[in-house]
């Protein structure tokens, strides 16, 4: 957030210091609305709605600008006992191959059938934190416990069960699926790997996963080229769950989507999170989700935990400074909002 404030203001100063005319392409309403003269909404390769950006913004006419513009609706009241914990991170320290310290002592801890959100703007350590508990990137220092079992540092020497109970959600399905496997193959593989499952008993076992991702069968044959970017996260998720995971991993899932099909995957995440139980670190730069899906927070920042607790506390002051100027950042659904912050 707080670099996407420091990119409109360079994008606003060269419009208006060199008289150049832009077309702004983005899913996020709340942020055009602080740059653009005009608003054209489209979908499905046609227009929708086109109109001054006060217009659209304040009095939208059509039924899709409207849900558009009043998304963020989802409101998670977060759990009242957040002292267990499946998994927990401890003391952990982590260095890429060049040497360089990016992770400075994190601690944190995720209970049981909650939701822990990371965030933080880029380059604080929320992806690589989640490497770490992963096993990609051995720590330096600490340990990640899970279920009270300590975790052997690189993946290559977890066992299968410990791969199968902690799962990840990429950020880009795009990249994450191979584009030559049809969706019956990316959600089998795993079937196969952790509970040995063939043919016909593999194909109904994909097909129920599918089923509780809201897909049909008539997707099972289709490849990710054939799939929406909301289809494709639906199948990635399915895969995940596929290996029958006590602790999924978010890595910003719904950050190339558009708020409408967003808010649709927070809320499969959020039924599956209450029918199996499952435990959540959604990683995040967007403070709406985390109100929305949350029940504790973990804000970083150069790698070091500036904050951490239930959602309720972190969210609420007094604030430490980087913490108040990450929720400051937030984009509001108002024209001027980006002119007042920058004046303040």
């Amino acid at each position: 957030m707080t670099t996407q404030i420091g990119v409109l203001q360079a994008i606003k100063h060269a419009i208006e210091t060199t008289g150049t005319a832009a077309l702004y392409i983005t899913h996020d309403l709340a942020v055009v609305a602080q740059i653009a003269d005009d608003i054209m909404v489209l979908r499905h390769g046609k227009t929708v709605e086109y109109g001054s950006a006060r217009q659209i913004i304040e009095a939208p006419v059509e039924t899709y600008t409207q849900a558009l513009v009043n998304t963020n609706s989802l409101q998670k009241e977060q759990a009242a006992d957040q002292s267990g914990a499946v998994l927990k991170i401890e003391n952990i320290s982590a260095k890429y191959s060049n040497g360089v310290t990016v992770l400075h002592d994190v601690s944190m801890h995720l209970p049981k059938g909650q939701t822990l959100a990371i965030v933080g703007e880029s380059g604080s350590g929320k992806s690589t934190l989640a490497r770490v508990v992963t096993g990609l990137l051995p720590p330096v220092q600490g340990s990640v416990t899970f279920d009270g079992q300590v975790l052997t540092p690189a993946l290559k020497n977890r066992t299968k069960q410990d791969l199968r109970r902690l799962q990840l959600i990429y950020q880009m399905a795009d990249t994450a699926m191979n584009p030559r496997q049809t969706v019956r193959q990316i959600i089998g593989r795993p079937l196969t790997f952790y509970e040995g499952l063939r043919g016909d008993a593999k194909t109904a076992r994909v097909q129920e996963l599918l089923d509780q991702i809201e897909m049909g069968k008539g997707f099972i044959d289709r490849y990710p080229a054939e799939l929406s970017g909301g289809q494709k996260q639906r199948v990635a998720i399915a895969r995940a769950l596929a290996a029958n995971p006590e602790v999924i991993l978010c890595d910003e899932p719904t950050s190339a989507l558009d708020p409408l099909v967003a808010e649709g995957i927070l809320k499969l995440l959020m039924r599956l999170q209450k029918e199996r139980e499952l435990s959540y670190v959604f990683i995040t730069h967007d403070i709406g989700i985390v109100r929305a899906i949350a029940d504790s927070v973990a804000v970083m920042h150069k790698g070091k935990l500036v904050r951490f607790g239930p959602k309720s506390e972190v969210l609420s002051p007094p604030f430490d400074d980087y913490t108040n100027t990450l929720l400051k950042s937030v984009p509001e659904m108002r024209l001027g909002w980006l002119d007042e912050t920058l004046g303040a």
